[in-house]
């Protein structure tokens, strides 16, 4: 398996814009640096399933990107 980290980091990126958040409010609502969420936006770092599991579905009691309400 292949796995684009770009592409991911570019797809994070997208679905945070058209959410309307600003790095810093989704890098506060998953619990890590805007720079770290900077690096993953920009395909200089992988993110982890766990990581990427929170941003999107919000599980672990923490609020996911793609269950919060602008």
């Amino acid at each position: 398996m292949n796995i684009n980290q770009k592409e991911i980091g570019q797809r994070i990126a997208k679905l945070r814009l058209e959410k309307g958040f600003t790095q810093e409010k989704l890098a506060r609502i998953i619990n890590i640096s805007t720079e770290h969420l900077g690096r993953i936006e920009t395909g200089k770092r992988c993110i982890s399933i766990e990581l990427l599991t929170v941003t999107f579905d919000g599980n672990g009691g923490t609020p996911g990107i793609s269950s919060i309400e602008v």
